[in-house]
């Protein structure tokens, strides 16, 4: 672990190296006054003359309580610890059973109703009042807590403004690694193209921290950087296990077809994690489609593919605002499976699937330096990653959703009906309900038997909804009025809700004024999501009265979203 000491003289060398970087190739000088010496992408252009999109978000006008609110929660975020005890982790209550879900958005709700800053984060990048704006840049730039300014840096580049590289620059050489991260991720929506290769690029050259290099030049293939997608292909014989799989996943995401056979080698190659072979397995089938698109445009005669993916969403779309990156299932097996998969990517995944499904890394693992990294990445994007590299389950139910090789079905059956690991049951289902099949609804139903776990009750909610049969109504129904669990009953009639049936709402109301706090909490959000003017007016009037963080920043978070339709 690099102690402070160690990390000022690989500061010093950053900010040398950072004028470097952005001298090449245009003529420079300076934009506004005291421009840290960081890495210096700096240029004579007009404000807005060379953003990727100079539009700002449509501003409206937010109850100054709400600023207040987030500001105020924001900057005593650091204060704020809740103390789960060993009860609570076994299951039994709200927050525990949110704890043992190992679902995909069973993560995903773990992660954002344990951690504060997600909620806060969401009403940062949301509210698009200009008066919130420079309260936004008082925390990105002062801030005493790292996910905080992380988060404020997030939500300020979706503003597209100029004028901000230079609170961009000084968090780039920040002590804390975790608002560099939170930096680079800024970079990439921020919309001066230009500007934001530059300050990637020395970035994935010169951070101290392997892991935030490689994000860096995953940032730079984003943005349409060849040298992006080289750094990457460097970082897959790093000694780090993280930093390959890590490299792997943006190379999966934005690799060409040639990447496809690099992938799909190092399969066999790696040996003693399960994590990287498993990232190596998703990542190879999803490069497969470029790989067969190329195949074929080379037999045809035709254009081979050029930089930008088969999907279209290699280059980051100019004109998308900043959007929290959820952790879901991105099932890659559904576009790659039109031909015979290789076999090895399947026998790598039945292997892990039989034996090793609720597999964390082992001690030997653990000893990585980036694993200490990798904790202190606060933003939704950074909990994401640790949840894909500490739940060995999530990975599998990625590369084997939605398979229809027979072999693979019938094993992820026998894991759903008989393992005696509950997680492992949770992504097996998962897996399934990727092939929509609806000779699976029977085992969905089977699921949310009261008598299984909270783990496979909410997976198997969760597979009927993915399976979107109209048979499966009847059954988030009565898991929303009838479920042991609070957390499932409250997701299924949000569930309810979206799908047009008024009763969920009706039973989210009778929710949001729980004495427990995190039924509040996850009754408040899904107001906030799905509501209107009347639901505007309930939770301002609950702000006043909570006393909960955590429940106050899911209702602030729903205020704002809520702010453009409080008149509906």
């Amino acid at each position: 672990m690099i102690t402070l000491a160690r990390r000022l003289p690989l500061l010093a060398a950053l900010a040398a190296c950072a004028v470097i970087a952005g001298c090449g190739g245009v003529p420079v000088g300076t934009v506004g006054t005291g421009l840290p010496q960081a890495y210096g992408a700096r240029g004579t252009v007009i404000p807005g003359s060379l953003a990727m999109s100079t539009t700002t978000a449509a501003a409206f006008a937010v109850d100054p309580q709400i600023s207040a609110g987030l500001v105020d929660l924001a900057q005593n975020q650091g204060s704020f610890t809740r103390a789960l005890s060993s009860g609570d982790v076994q299951g039994g209550t709200p927050i525990g059973d949110i704890i043992n879900l190992g679902s995909p958005i069973g993560f995903e709700m773990r992660n954002r109703y344990l951690n504060i800053g997600v909620p806060l984060a969401e009403a940062f990048s949301t509210s698009a009042d200009p008066t919130f704006r420079d309260q936004l840049v008082q925390i990105a730039r002062w801030d005493a807590n790292t996910e905080s300014r992380a988060n404020a840096l997030i939500a300020l580049a979706r503003w597209h403004n100029y004028n901000d590289m230079e609170i961009f620059n000084e968090a780039l050489i920040h002590i804390d690694p975790g608002v560099r991260f939170g930096a680079i991720e800024a970079l990439v929506t921020w919309g001066y193209k230009r500007e934001a290769l530059a300050l990637l690029g020395a970035a994935a050259d010169q951070d101290p921290e392997p892991i935030l290099r490689v994000y860096a030049a995953a940032g730079l293939a984003r943005l349409g950087d060849p040298a992006g997608l080289a750094r990457l292909r460097q970082s897959l014989n790093d000694g780090s296990w993280i930093v390959r799989a890590l490299a792997a996943k943006y190379i999966g995401e934005q690799g060409t077809a040639e990447d496809y056979s690099t992938i799909l080698k190092r399969i066999d190659g790696e040996v003693g994690n399960d994590f990287v072979v498993a990232e190596f397995c998703v990542d190879a089938l999803r490069l497969y489609p470029k790989f067969k698109a190329a195949q074929a445009a080379s037999v045809q005669g035709t254009k081979r593919l050029g930089d930008k993916s088969v999907n279209g969403d290699l280059l980051v779309d100019a004109e998308s605002a900043y959007e929290l990156e959820p952790l879901l299932v991105t099932a890659p097996r559904l576009k790659a499976q039109v031909d015979l998969i290789d076999p090895r990517i399947d026998q790598q995944l039945l292997r892990m699937l039989q034996s090793h499904m609720n597999e964390r890394p082992n001690n030997g693992a653990q000893f990585d330096a980036s694993i200490a990294t990798l904790g202190r990445l606060t933003t939704l994007t950074g909990y994401n990653m640790q949840t894909r590299y500490t739940q060995l389950s999530f990975l599998l139910t990625e590369g084997l959703a939605g398979t229809t090789d027979y072999e693979l079905q019938n094993a992820l059956e026998r894991v759903a009906h008989r393992a005696t690991n509950a997680q492992s049951r949770a992504a097996a289902l998962i897996a399934l309900a990727y092939a929509r099949d609806s000779r699976y609804l029977l085992l969905f139903q089977n699921g949310l038997n009261p008598t299984e776990s909270v783990t496979v009750r909410f997976a198997a909610l969760e597979s009927l909804m993915v399976l979107g049969e109209s048979m499966s109504e009847l059954q988030i129904d009565n898991a929303a009025r009838t479920d042991p669990s609070i957390p499932v009953q409250i997701y299924a009639a949000a569930e309810m809700w979206r799908s047009g049936d008024i009763q969920g709402r009706e039973i989210l109301l009778h929710l949001y004024q729980s004495p427990d706090w995190l039924t509040r909490a996850m009754a408040d959000h899904y107001m906030g999501e799905l509501g209107a003017g009347d639901d505007y007016v309930r939770l301002q009037r609950e702000l006043g009265n909570e006393q909960d963080p955590q429940v106050k920043a899911e209702i602030l978070s729903a205020l704002v979203k809520l702010t453009p339709r409080k008149d509906q």
